[in-house]
């Protein structure tokens, strides 16, 4: 499921796991 949020939501994924 983290991959497909990182080939989706860029913004979401690198503010809630970066």
């Amino acid at each position: 499921f983290f991959a497909i949020f990182f080939r989706e939501p860029p913004k979401i994924e690198t503010k809630g796991k970066k």
